[in-house]
């Protein structure tokens, strides 16, 4: 008969070998579901505006806007030239309309629209309460777009303003 000391040795080790085949499969298995959970909890965010905006970069953000105007200026006037009216809608789908891609972070909206004429209004989602507009045609003083912040009124066709500060 063996030894006591050497049966609880064997034993230990028996049942040590025993635990750690038993418990890896399913300890991996609960680990490896959980990873991408905390993969994604320690992802940094991208989105939104950075915390403080400098001038140079309100700049080129609110450039980003006037262009997107200019870009939709010159497609309503091909859309005109085709059609004998300016579209009142952008391009969705089935929607017809204009195609416009405007910049990352701006949202550009036609405020007013008839067959001769139209007005847009530019934001951009890093610059809340700031915007840029613009008129093309005989647009009525009281549908002409004003800026968000400044209350600027474009005065030239196809030229936007934007509000600066």
């Amino acid at each position: 008969m063996p030894h006591r000391a050497t049966l609880r040795t064997t034993l230990r080790t028996t049942l040590r070998t025993t635990l750690r085949t038993t418990l890896r499969l399913p300890l991996l298995m609960f680990l490896l579901a959980l990873a991408p959970r905390m993969a994604a909890a320690q992802t940094p965010s991208v989105s939104g505006p950075p915390m403080q905006i400098d001038a140079q970069l309100r700049a080129r953000l609110i450039t980003s806007m006037e262009r997107d105007l200019k870009a939709l200026a010159t497609v309503q006037q091909s859309h005109r030239g085709a059609n004998q009216e300016f579209a009142n809608t952008f391009e969705r789908g089935a929607i017809k309309g204009v195609k416009l891609s405007p910049s990352p972070g701006v949202t550009v909206t036609l405020t007013y629209v008839t067959k001769t004429t139209f007005a847009a209004r530019a934001t951009h989602d890093w610059l809340p309460g700031r915007s840029c507009v613009m008129k093309v045609g005989p647009v009525a003083a009281s549908r002409v777009p004003t800026t968000t912040n400044e209350k600027k009124l474009p005065t030239r066709d196809g030229v936007s303003v934007c509000d600066t500060k």
